[in-house]
């Protein structure tokens, strides 16, 4: 598979696991550091945080989803 440059305005899962618990919404406007969401992964809670300050476009996920790696899980401008 050719290497892509990833979307900076895309949060995409880098383990499968189970979304815990969701932070934010659909609207929301966010800033850099703010927690995003919690997974649970091979027995591991794993805490996203936002990497940017933004307004969140789209969630893709809520509690108690489960999630390939790779899936884009928030989307924000």
């Amino acid at each position: 598979k050719k290497w892509q440059k990833p979307d900076e305005k895309s949060i995409i899962s880098v383990l499968p696991g189970t979304v815990l618990k969701v932070f934010s919404n659909e609207g929301d406007n966010i800033s850099k550091g703010d927690t995003m969401l919690i997974i649970e992964a091979m027995k591991m809670r794993n805490t996203y945080y936002y990497p940017h300050t933004g307004r969140i476009k789209h969630v893709h996920v809520k509690s108690g989803d489960k999630i390939p790696k790779g899936f884009v899980m928030i989307e924000y401008e």
